[in-house]
């Protein structure tokens, strides 16, 4: 369920610096809440130089926002933030104060995953979506093993 969105102006990324983004971005994810993989997302949206202001002035800036499933505790959603700040800093070179970092709680009911809506954030609940979506997409996910928490 978790949704990574990272916009940028007037800094064109390489595709091997997307990939680094991506691969960083769904590692930290799922390092840092035992996520499964397959259900972390990333998506890249470029503008040019000119449609992104900071304080009124146009700059290069790097924007990841990120919608994660409630229940996560503050210190993880700290963790996350330093640790994907780190990651665009370090893949693009850009000056610190030229990366935000925004990372969002959605509510459960409010996603839903291969038809499914999200579970509460209790271990027999996601238990029992995790068998749901093995049951209906056997072939991705059959004999996959449920973390511990989503």
């Amino acid at each position: 369920m978790p949704v990574y969105q990272c916009v940028t102006a007037g800094i064109d990324l390489t595709e091997n610096q997307r990939e680094r983004i991506a691969t960083g971005i769904t590692t930290i994810h799922h390092e840092e809440t035992n996520a499964p993989e397959p259900f972390i997302r990333v998506a890249f949206q470029p503008l040019p130089l000119g449609l992104m202001y900071t304080a009124g002035k146009v700059e290069p800036s790097i924007i990841i926002t990120g919608g994660i499933r409630y229940g996560r505790g503050e210190v993880t959603r700290r963790r996350i933030m330093q640790r994907l700040h780190e990651l665009a800093v370090e893949t693009t070179g850009s000056p610190e104060d030229h990366v935000l970092i925004v990372v969002s709680d959605t509510p459960n009911g409010w996603a839903m995953e291969a038809g499914i809506l999200m579970p509460e954030p209790f271990p027999e609940a996601e238990a029992a979506w995790f068998q749901a979506l093995a049951d209906k997409l056997p072939e991705r996910f059959a004999g996959a093993t449920q973390p511990t928490t989503l």
